[in-house]
């Protein structure tokens, strides 16, 4: 038995086949997009071909020593690493659909899952408000690792979201993340359009795409950790929002996320996507411009000891917008309650 990947040209059409000889019947299965999925059209058993055509791809076989495999013997658990590099360097056009994870997202995760201290990331903030110009590097590379991205063939989707739970009846009673966005949806507008936003949507990612892979091969279709809280907006500019509620995670953190998303969301092709499929038909989508994308960015502390924390990110905020070299970000806002008040950090 043997199970091989090769591209092949059968009758005219150059494609790559998940080759699979056994018991003298070789079956040939075209792989078509999603790979990670395997979705293939299945030739059948003993089917003649007019033609048929083996390339020779001296590249294959140098992956395969880089990754200790076979290539004449593929099995299940790892041809996704081999249909991954088809993707990635024979296919122009499916490799626009491997969505980047950017140098800021890749710090976001990390201290989202592994690393939680709380003392670490205030020496940090304490040590990036001194010297701030590494975070901006990262904010730069990480734009010119995603500016290029293109999902703007498709609209936002409507992914499948818990129902948020019942508003409570002020802002100051919110114990959950939920709950507050419940508020701003449901009977908290006035409080909103008083500090100067408006509510547009929630778990809102950029990177999602129905027909994508992520480089970890994990299909795009959904955004993996929800997105950010909400989208609002603000002077005619889209602004990411995150909430943190009570002892929730520190503002720094909520920075970071944002930063994450900001670059993700304002590049000139999120953002000729967001005029092309407005978000709920909001008139001010059809107004952006593409040529200088701008997205600002609102940490929302409710009933959160925040002044302390909040005293110390202004330092840094402060130097992050006034850098001039981060062109995708506008403003950056640290909001927090008042009872049912949603009130700017004087900085």
């Amino acid at each position: 038995m043997s199970k091989r990947l090769e591209k092949l040209n059968i009758d005219n059409k150059i494609s790559w086949y998940f080759v699979n000889e056994q018991g003298g019947t070789t079956r040939y299965r075209e792989l078509q997009y999603p790979f990670p999925d395997l979705r293939c059209f299945d030739l059948g058993d003993g089917t003649e071909f007019e033609s048929l055509e083996r390339f020779e791809w001296q590249r294959i076989r140098e992956l395969g020593e880089e990754l200790h495999i076979d290539p004449n013997s593929i099995k299940k658990e790892n041809l996704i690493q081999w249909v991954r590099f088809v993707l990635q360097h024979e296919s122009p056009i499916l490799k626009k659909m491997i969505v980047p994870t950017t140098a800021i997202r890749k710090l976001y995760e990390f201290m989202r899952g592994e690393f939680k201290d709380r003392e670490f990331r205030s020496k940090l903030l304490d040590a990036l408000s001194e010297a701030p110009e590494s975070l901006i590097e990262l904010c730069r590379v990480s734009y010119a690792q995603f500016v290029s991205y293109d999902n703007q063939s498709e609209g936002w989707g409507s992914s499948v979201r818990k129902k948020l739970p019942e508003a409570p009846v002020n802002l100051s009673d919110s114990s959950k993340t939920n709950e507050v966005v419940s508020y701003f949806t449901k009977v908290g507008a006035t409080c909103l359009s008083n500090a100067g936003f408006s509510y547009v949507t929630r778990e809102f990612n950029p990177r999602r795409t129905t027909n994508g892979v992520f480089e970890s091969g994990l299909s795009a279709r959904s955004s993996g950790a929800g997105g950010i809280d909400v989208l609002l907006m603000k002077n005619g500019n889209p602004v990411v929002g995150e909430i943190k509620v009570k002892d929730d995670a520190d503002p720094f953190y909520a920075l970071i996320q944002c930063l994450t998303y900001a670059i993700e969301a304002g590049t000139p092709n999120q953002f000729l996507r967001m005029k092309k499929y407005p978000i709920d038909q909001q008139p001010e989508f059809f107004e952006l411009d593409e040529q200088s994308p701008n997205v600002d960015i609102c940490i929302i502390c409710i009933n959160h000891s925040h002044v302390e924390m909040y005293k110390r990110l202004s330092v840094l905020v402060k130097k992050l917008e006034e850098s001039g070299d981060l062109p995708f970000l506008g403003k950056i806002y640290l909001t927090h309650n008042s009872g049912n008040d949603l009130k700017h950090f004087e900085k």
